[in-house]
Parts: structure tokens; C-alpha cells; sequence
């Protein structure tokens, strides 16, 4: 037995697929391939690499100086994708990570 819409669950064994029913989000896959393309198109995929190549070598040395006060090991996700500046980097860590570091001292 399958439910009516595909959801979430769709993939689970009858009767768990039954228990988070809503429509499939397919926005991903619709606009991935145009995005993709508008990519290539706008920057060309080598300078948008190097790019985030560069980014996130800067990314990490810039927040790593602002947490170095804060013991034991620290886990952050960045993302260093076409659309993000060194800005708002130097943003993340002159504002977020203080706070960070402020919650793990308790």
C-alpha cells in the first residue's frame, strides 16, 4: 500500500511511509540544472573553484584567529560559495563567533 502523494517517507516500509504525508519539495532538482547553467554562464566554473578555493582558505584563517581563545575542539560549518564575500566572513567572525564562544563558557 503507497500513499496518494509521495512525501518524506516515501522511501520508509509500509506503514511507517504513511506517517509524514505532505507533497515532495522538488524545487531542488527543478532549479538546479538553470542555476548550474547561470553559473557557467556569469563566472565560468574555474573562477567560481578558485573562488570558493580562496574564500574558504581565507574563511578558515580569519575565524580560527577569533576562536583561538576557545579550548577543546570547535566544530563550524562555512560555506564559501559564489555568493558569499570576505565581508561577510570578517562579519561571522567579528559578531557570531564572540557569541559562540560566549555560550560555550556558559
Amino acid at each position: 500500500m503507497w500513499p496518494l502523494i509521495d512525501s518524506w517517507g516515501f522511501a520508509d516500509p509500509f506503514p511507517e511511509r504513511f506517517d509524514e504525508q505532505d507533497t515532495q519539495d522538488l524545487c531542488g532538482p527543478i532549479a538546479a540544472p538553470e542555476s548550474l547553467r547561470d553559473i557557467e554562464r556569469l563566472w565560468g566554473w574555474d573562477v567560481v573553484r578558485r573562488y570558493m578555493s580562496d574564500l574558504a582558505d581565507y574563511a578558515e584563517r580569519r575565524v580560527s584567529e577569533a576562536a583561538s581563545e576557545v579550548g577543546g575542539e570547535l566544530y563550524l560549518r562555512l560555506t564559501a560559495h559564489a555568493y558569499v564575500t570576505a565581508d561577510a566572513i570578517d562579519r561571522f567572525a567579528e559578531q557570531s563567533i564572540p557569541t559562540i564562544v560566549g555560550w560555550l563558557r556558559g
